[in-house]
């Protein structure tokens, strides 16, 4: 099964910066996905 175009991300640090004020929701332990979601109730998943 394929899922389509992704991007990957490489963190130098402990630290993660959504582009808006908002919060992770959910956080995978394989460390594969992140949950996001705005104040205006944007989610990211």
């Amino acid at each position: 099964m394929e899922l389509g175009e992704g991007i990957a991300i490489v963190l130098e640090e402990d630290i993660l910066y959504l582009p808006a004020d908002g919060e992770i929701t959910a956080l995978f332990p394989t460390g594969h996905a992140i949950g996001l979601i705005t104040v205006s109730w944007i989610q990211f998943n």
